[in-house]
């Protein structure tokens, strides 16, 4: 494999710098430098000292939150482009004049690791982020930026469409969805007249005519004449006094879960659909294909244990059996529920003993991915990594104790980790720590890829060497990845079709970089896992003496036919 060190040119003449390198045991992925601590920030001046967890879209863009140097701005949003000054664009600084605001409400700090601009795969992004100047010190404003232009969608001390009598915002989800179509949908607390602990939250969403009221609580609930009343918001699980997070589909269909009252009493129940239009994906009471009801009350874990699909979303919920509440993952597609799996059942080896919350993610066709805990037939316990088909059977893709692949031989999974999505292709993203010869603390976590077809690509790892774009040779010490909520949910994960994975990772010595970690595929010259017609016309853009450039595929210094013909080779998809 060869390694450039020379910009791609069409992103050199927009001034994003890129290179490549790669490990002697990562040799799956090559990684793409967007931005690392030192840097000097474009157009605003100071230099870069931290990052958030980034987020990519389906064309490659990245979008993150970071800290700089500077009296003014210390902290802000920043996205690629190709047509901005250094590659990156700013979206927001604090101690920034907020647009549609009163003079004097400017953006305040926040922390880059909890708030980050939601992406779209247009390019447009979404904010929540603290304002100074209110009031309320604490609350937070939401915006959009559209086509380079940031604009207010709501503050603190708005109106509250749909409600009236003097009711206004109050507070705001930290996390907005925020779909293709520029679509936003959040969750909000509501103050003024006549509000109460009993009826102050809510979910709105753009929709015809601007913010439409999704449901608040303490008001009907559908369906029309059944007497149900909507109960709070399910918070997020990671900050309970924190407003819900709700997902959009592409097409504007929510997904959120709510407390429901009915003439049964009080109840848990899943629900997704449009403004007018919205039925319950799962109520708590009724019965599950297995005949076993579904917990009145349930582990509050939100939108992290759910994910819309193309036509339903899938969910994990806990059942009640004889032998108590026995927690599971559940799909529905239109109107057919399915069970995925739950404790007690049958699984591909042994039985299911503990089905992992904040686990259960799926891909636009219902394709879901989790981990669980068997009961093996040897009486051992094992943890194992499973795929799950719509109206298919489960099958393990890893489980503690197989061989870690890209490592050495004799190094194995020491615990299957944490999945952080999958695409619609069914590939799944998931890290993991490793055991065996030459392993200790240093070298023993690992995140991979893997595929239906039962290949799995070592991504990237602890303690693994990468060269950035100042020829500085780093060792790696950790690496985050963040999960979102899936990629139709209007919550982008930090990975796309392409195979392209956005990372924060972290370097022995105090460094850390947002990185860009894509399939090594030789002739892909656009970076967007395909060798192809676009890939062809970067190679004759390049014709001729090129020394080290990508597009000098076999590096003797010249494009030539032999490039030509390697570049042929390679034809079609990427790994």
């Amino acid at each position: 494999m060869k390694l450039s060190t020379t910009p791609y040119p069409l992103l050199v003449a927009c001034g994003l710098s890129l290179t490549w390198s790669a490990s002697a045991l990562a040799e799956d992925y090559r990684y793409r430098t967007i931005v690392k601590t030192g840097d000097t920030v474009p157009d605003v001046g100071g230099i870069f000292t931290g990052f958030g967890n980034p987020r990519i879209n389906g064309q490659g863009q990245v979008a993150f939150s970071a800290m700089r140097t500077g009296d003014v701005g210390h902290v802000g949003m920043w996205m690629t482009s190709p047509h901005a000054s250094g590659g990156l664009e700013v979206i927001m600084l604090s101690g920034v004049q907020v647009p549609g605001a009163a003079p004097g409400v400017v953006f305040g700090a926040f922390s880059p690791e909890i708030l980050a601009p939601e992406i779209n795969n247009t390019g447009n992004v979404a904010i929540s982020v603290p304002l100074a100047g209110l009031p309320d010190s604490n609350a937070n404003g939401l915006f959009r930026y559209i086509n380079g232009e940031l604009s207010k969608v709501a503050i603190p001390g708005d109106a509250a469409p749909g409600i009236g009598g003097g009711i206004n915002f109050h507070r705001f989800s930290e996390t907005p969805g925020f779909n293709d179509g520029d679509l936003m949908a959040f969750g909000a607390r509501l103050s003024g007249p006549g509000v109460t602990p009993d009826n102050n939250t809510s979910i709105y969403m753009h929709w015809f005519g601007g913010l439409n009221l999704i449901k608040r609580e303490g008001s009907p609930a559908p369906p029309a004449g059944f007497g149900w009343t909507w109960g709070a918001n399910s918070p997020n699980p990671l900050s309970p006094a924190l407003l819900p997070l709700v997902q959009i589909a592409p097409t504007g269909r929510l997904g959120f879960d709510s407390q429901l009252f009915t003439n049964q009493g009080a109840t848990t129940s899943r629900w997704t659909g449009w403004p007018g239009a919205l039925s319950h994906t799962m109520l708590g009471g009724n019965f599950s294909p297995e005949f076993l009801p579904f917990a009145l009350v349930h582990e509050n874990l939100g939108v992290y244990s759910m994910n819309l699909s193309a036509e339903g979303m899938c969910f994990y919920h806990s059942v009640e059996t004889n032998n108590g509440t026995a927690s599971g993952i559940w799909r529905r597609t239109d109107n057919t529920m399915e069970t995925v799996a739950y404790e007690g059942m049958a699984a591909p080896i042994g039985s299911y003993k503990q089905i992992w919350p904040f686990n259960p993610v799926a891909s636009y066709d219902g394709t879901v991915a989790f981990t669980a805990t068997l009961n093996l037939p040897d009486s051992s316990s094992g943890r194992a990594l499973l795929r799950n088909t719509p109206f298919g059977s489960s099958t393990i893709v890893m489980q503690s104790g197989d061989p870690a692949p890209g490592y050495r031989d004799g190094v194995t999974i020491a615990l299957v980790g944490n999945i952080k999505g999958i695409d619609d292709e069914g590939r799944i993203y998931f890290n993991s720590s490793v055991q065996g010869p030459g392993i200790d603390g240093s070298n023993s976590n690992g995140l991979w890829r893997a595929d239906p077809d039962g290949n799995t690509h070592l991504i990237i790892r602890d303690g693994q060497w990468m060269t950035l774009e100042d020829g500085d040779t780093r060792q790696v010490e950790f690496v985050y990845l963040y999960r979102g909520s899936g990629l139709h949910t209007g919550r982008l994960p930090a990975f796309n079709n392409d195979r392209q994975i956005a990372l924060r990772v972290f370097f022995t010595d105090g460094s850390s970089a947002i990185i860009v970690a894509s399939p090594d595929c030789p002739g892909d010259l656009n970076l967007d896992g395909h060798v192809n017609v676009f890939d062809l016309l970067l190679l004759l853009e390049g014709w001729g003496a090129c020394d080290g450039c990508p597009a000098d595929l076999n590096g003797d210094g010249t494009v030539n036919v032999f490039d030509l013909l390697l570049m042929l080779d390679a034809w079609g998809e990427c790994f």
